[in-house]
């Protein structure tokens, strides 16, 4: 699933525009991305937690986040535990 496909969802369900649906995917997963540059922990149940690579955890798996933010995304990763 791409970001565009997060946003027509996001659009069927909310009965808004693209444009609209738009900032909405784009601010939740910039509020995410902004959160592990400060080196914060993200939990979202059903679905995966989030944390700086930084950080000393077990086995991790590369999260790549596809955004144009300009912030190097590749020293995050999800924690499967």
């Amino acid at each position: 699933m791409t970001k565009a496909d997060l946003i027509e969802e996001v659009s069927g369900a909310l009965k808004t525009t693209t444009k609209e649906s738009a900032v909405i995917v784009q601010s939740i997963l910039g509020s995410m991305v902004k959160a592990l540059g400060t080196g914060e922990k993200i939990e979202i149940r059903g679905f995966g937690n989030f944390q700086s690579e930084g950080d000393s955890v077990g086995s991790d798996k590369i999260v790549e986040f596809g955004m144009r933010s300009g912030l190097d995304t590749s020293r995050f990763r999800v924690v499967r535990r």
